[in-house]
């Protein structure tokens, strides 16, 4: 367990090099459960002022949790299983565990949001201001890490990098059209 804390925060700070070694290590199931507590973290965060001044806010927090939860297990392995098959066009190695563990530990840096919390609501008087900011520059910081853990798992050049970030949203705007398209389609006809 030390190893795979270890790699957890090595990871924050030394993305690339932490890939590599999150290679040789199977770390799927520990990174799950970071990935599942980070969204609790994040749950908890936005009904921290609730939690202090109402007892019937901790049925929110939960109902928070297992929205945010299927949404984002829902959108990281969509946007995953897009990014496997057009990886798969460069004839890459594919390791999908590698993927994965990186994929969810892209979200430990919602743990620094925790005492930026506490520590805005009680002791700081523009505290959405604080946590707003702190927020955008987390929400920056898992973007980095996810981008460039996928860039060092699969080996990319820059331009497979631009293509295979990219493609996915050109597929999902290209189907939304096509959606669109074929329900004007069919109200007008």
């Amino acid at each position: 367990m030390p190893k795979h804390i270890n790699l957890l925060f090595s990871y924050l700070a030394m993305p690339k090099q932490t890939v590599r070694d999150i290679k040789q290590t199977n770390i799927l199931l520990p990174s799950i459960i970071t990935f599942i507590i980070a969204v609790f973290t994040q749950s908890l965060i936005s009904q921290i002022v609730l939690i202090i001044s109402n007892r019937e806010s901790l049925m929110a927090t939960i109902l928070v949790f297992l929205l945010s939860f299927t949404i984002y297990s829902l959108m990281i392995i969509t946007y995953l299983a897009l990014i496997q098959f057009i990886v798969s066009f460069f004839c890459k190695e594919i390791d999908t565990k590698t993927v994965l563990s990186i994929s969810c530990l892209s979200f430990t840096p919602i743990f620094l949001l925790l005492p930026v919390s506490i520590v805005s609501t009680f002791w700081i008087s523009q505290s959405t201001l604080l946590l707003g900011l702190a927020s955008f520059l987390t929400f920056l910081w898992i973007t980095v890490l996810f981008f460039s853990g996928i860039k060092e798992a699969y080996s990319l050049n820059f331009w497979q990098f631009i293509l295979v970030i990219f493609s996915p949203v050109f597929l999902g705007i290209l189907f939304l059209a096509i959606f669109v398209l074929a329900v004007v389609y069919f109200m007008l006809f």
